[in-house]
C-alpha cells in the first residue's frame, strides 16, 4: 500500500515539474537574444501549458490521478530535457549552424551577400570565383515564380576577381574606380554591358569596378581604401542607391560598432544555437514567402507605351525631408568619411545618384488591382543629397533626369518584374551619364 501511495506521489509530482519545465524554456526563450524572431504565441502557449499542468499537478495531490497525465508530463519533460541538453551540447562544442545556411550552386553570386570579414566590420566577396546561367531566371525560381518574364534571357559567365569584384584578372592599373552596391556589380549583364565597362570605352580609359551586393557606404569606402587606389587612378565614384543604400548603412553601423567593441561583426558570427537555427530557418523560409508575394508577382502594367508590360510595385522611394535628423547625420557623416577618405589617398571625391524604379516610372503604371493601389508622391531626394556632396565639396552626378526621359520616352531602363535593378539599356545609360560627367570634368 505504502508503495503505491509513493508511485502515486510521484505521478502526482511530474506534471508539476512539467508545469515548471515549460515555463522555465517560456523564459529561456524570452531572455536569450541572441535566438531571433520567436513567435509570441509559442511563448504564450508555453506559459498556458505550463501553467495547466502545475494546476492538474497539485489538484491531483488529494484525489485520484489519471495515468494519462502522468505519461503526458512525462513526454513532456523527455521533451524539453532532450531540447536543453542538445542545445548546451551544442554551444559546448561550439557547433556551427552557420555553414548550412550557404548557397546551393544554383543561386548566382549576385544574389548572395557578402561572406567573407576583410575588417573593421566589413565583408566582401571570397574570389576568385565564377558562375555561369540565366541569373534573372534563377532569380525567379528561388522564390517559387516561372521564369516567364526572362525566357529570353541570355546565359551569361559571371567571373570575380581573386578580391571578389567584377574586374579582369589582368587589370593592375587604373584611371577611376567605381563602387557601390548591386546596381554596380549588376551581375545579370555580361561584363561587356556593365556601366563602368562602358564608361571606359566611351573615355579610352580603365575603370576598376568594386560593386557588391548588400553593401552600403561603410563598405564601400572600406572596398576603396584597401582596393581602390591604382598607380594611375585620379578620381573615384561612389554610387548611392536610393532604395535600400539607407537601410544597409544602418546594418553597417551595427556591424562596425560591434566589431570595434567585441571583436566581432554583428552579423556572420559563428552561430552554435539549436534553437536559432530552427527559428532562423522558419524566419528565412517566411522572408522567401513575403518576397514572393510582394516582388514576384506583377501586380501592375507599365504604361509608357503603346503596348503595355507587366511590371512589379513593391514600394516607394525615401523622402530627404521624412528621414529624420538621426539617418540624415549617419549619411552625412558616412559621406564625409568618403570625401576624407579619397582624397587622402590623392583621388577626387565622386558621388553619383542613381534613383529607385518607383521614381523614375512614377505615373506611368497602373496597378492592376486599384483596390490594392499605394498613391504616393515621389518628394525628393536626389536635390538634397546633392546638395550635401556640393557642402562636402564632392562632384556629384545625378542619373535621374536622363533615366526619367527614357522612361518618358517609352523605354525600361529596369527590370520590370521580380529584379527592379537597371536593365541593359538602363546600364547603357548610366554609362552615358557616368562618362560625360568624368569627360566634361577633365576639360
Amino acid at each position: 500500500m505504502t508503495g503505491r501511495n509513493n508511485f502515486s506521489r510521484v505521478n502526482c509530482w511530474l506534471p508539476v515539474l512539467a508545469g515548471a519545465a515549460l515555463l522555465g524554456a517560456a523564459v529561456f526563450l524570452d531572455l536569450m537574444a541572441d535566438i531571433p524572431a520567436v513567435p509570441q504565441m509559442l511563448r504564450i502557449g508555453l506559459v498556458a501549458v505550463g501553467c495547466a499542468f502545475a494546476v492538474v499537478g497539485i489538484a491531483s495531490w488529494r484525489r485520484e490521478f489519471h495515468p494519462a497525465i502522468a505519461k503526458a508530463a512525462l513526454a513532456t519533460l523527455a521533451s524539453v530535457f532532450t531540447f536543453a541538453t542538445a542545445e548546451a551540447g551544442f554551444r559546448l562544442a561550439r557547433f556551427d549552424f552557420a555553414r548550412f545556411n550557404e548557397f546551393p550552386d544554383e543561386v548566382p553570386i549576385y544574389y548572395r551577400p557578402p561572406t567573407l570579414h576583410a575588417g573593421d566590420g566589413v565583408f566582401r566577396r571570397p574570389g576568385p570565383a565564377a558562375w555561369r546561367g540565366k541569373a534573372l531566371s534563377a532569380y525567379m525560381r528561388i522564390h517559387g515564380a516561372d521564369d516567364g518574364p526572362y525566357t529570353n534571357e541570355q546565359t551569361v559567365v559571371v567571373e570575380y576577381d581573386a578580391l571578389g569584384f567584377r574586374n579582369s584578372p589582368n587589370l593592375t592599373d587604373w584611371d577611376v574606380v567605381v563602387t557601390g552596391d548591386s546596381f554596380v556589380e549588376l551581375g545579370f549583364l555580361p561584363y561587356e554591358t556593365l556601366f563602368t565597362t562602358l564608361a571606359a570605352e566611351q573615355l579610352g580609359i580603365r575603370i576598376k569596378n568594386l560593386g557588391v551586393s548588400c553593401t552600403g557606404p561603410i563598405s564601400q569606402t572600406f572596398y576603396v581604401k584597401n582596393y581602390g587606389k591604382g598607380a594611375s587612378t585620379r578620381d573615384a565614384v561612389l554610387c548611392f542607391y536610393e532604395g535600400n543604400d539607407l537601410n544597409d548603412l544602418d546594418r553597417e553601423l551595427r556591424n562596425r560598432e560591434s566589431f570595434r567593441s567585441t571583436g566581432k561583426p554583428f552579423e556572420r558570427q559563428k552561430q552554435s544555437s539549436l534553437l536559432k537555427a530552427l527559428f532562423e530557418q522558419r524566419r528565412l523560409r517566411r522572408v522567401a514567402a513575403d518576397l514572393s508575394d510582394a516582388r514576384i508577382t506583377p501586380n501592375a502594367v507599365l504604361v509608357n507605351t503603346q503596348q503595355e508590360r507587366p511590371m512589379t510595385v513593391y514600394g516607394a522611394p525615401p523622402v530627404w525631408d521624412r528621414l529624420g535628423a538621426r539617418r540624415r547625420d549617419a549619411l552625412i557623416r558616412a559621406l564625409t568619411d568618403w570625401a576624407e577618405t579619397v582624397r587622402a589617398q590623392g583621388m577626387r571625391p565622386w558621388v553619383m545618384y542613381l534613383p529607385d524604379s518607383h521614381r523614375v516610372f512614377h505615373g506611368y503604371f497602373r496597378y492592376s488591382d486599384p483596390s490594392n493601389a499605394v498613391h504616393w508622391p515621389p518628394g525628393d531626394f536626389g536635390t538634397q543629397l546633392g546638395t550635401v556632396c556640393t557642402n562636402l565639396n564632392i562632384e556629384f552626378i545625378d542619373t535621374f533626369p536622363t533615366l526619367r526621359h527614357e522612361a518618358e520616352s517609352g523605354r525600361a531602363p529596369y527590370n520590370l518584374i521580380g529584379d527592379m535593378h537597371l536593365s541593359a539599356e538602363g546600364s547603357r545609360v548610366v554609362a552615358d551619364v557616368l562618362a560625360g560627367a568624368l569627360r566634361k570634368h577633365k576639360r
